[in-house]
């Protein structure tokens, strides 16, 4: 079954104070095979934009321990960023499975699955059955993401991602106006960014 970082390594606590990159190169430097290291060196990297890098970390990370769930969750946000859309969907489909296996509702993951299909093209109604489950399964998602997004540089690039998602389908939606599944997926995803901002003061 695929461990979480905190379960796995017993050191892990959410209130250590974060290393910076030089720290986890010296860690790194000391003990290769320091999963800890390369999967926070990842996450350190996702947040400075510098995608390349951060994917061969946590590649890393998963290479040491496959079983790490949440370097496949981080792996999969960086490929799909770099449109690398077949890699990021089998990263989202493994965590899914994992969390399907321990009886988990994995909400973020049915999220990122949906903007996985959204960048593909003519993928409307797996785009919709995906960012509908998340929803359905918590209505706060995308409020919570609105009101952290400030502070939070993945969560900002994701709703970077979800605008120019909804841009595109504006744009399908012109092109093709009697497609029902662009207009469906369309007004859902407008609906409920309308209200999330709304409910988050923006």
């Amino acid at each position: 079954m695929p461990e979480t970082l905190e379960a796995s390594e017993p050191g892990a606590s959410a209130e250590e104070p974060r290393r910076t990159i030089p720290e986890l190169d010296a860690a790194i430097m000391a003990d290769p095979k320091d999963v800890k290291a390369y999967f926070e060196r990842g996450l350190l990297k996702a947040e400075a934009q510098l995608t390349g890098e951060a994917i061969d970390d946590l590649s890393k990370a998963i290479e040491l321990k496959p079983d790490l769930i949440e370097a496949y969750s981080a792996r999969g946000l960086e490929l799909l960023y770099r449109g690398e859309l077949a890699d990021s969907l089998r990263d989202f489909s493994t965590v899914h499975k994992a969390a399907q296996a321990m009886g988990m509702s994995d909400v973020a993951t049915l999220f990122n699955l949906g903007l996985v299909y959204s960048q593909m093209p003519g993928k409307y109604k797996e785009t919709f059955h995906y960012f509908e489950k998340a929803i359905k399964n918590n209505r706060g998602l995308l409020v919570n993401y609105y009101k952290s997004g400030g502070d939070d540089p993945t969560v900002a690039r994701l709703m970077t991602l979800l605008e120019n998602t909804l841009a595109k389908l504006s744009d399908d939606l012109a092109a093709n106006p009697k497609n029902f599944y662009i207009k469906q997926l369309y007004d859902f995803l407008n609906e409920i960014q309308t209200q999330a901002k709304a409910a988050a003061g923006k």
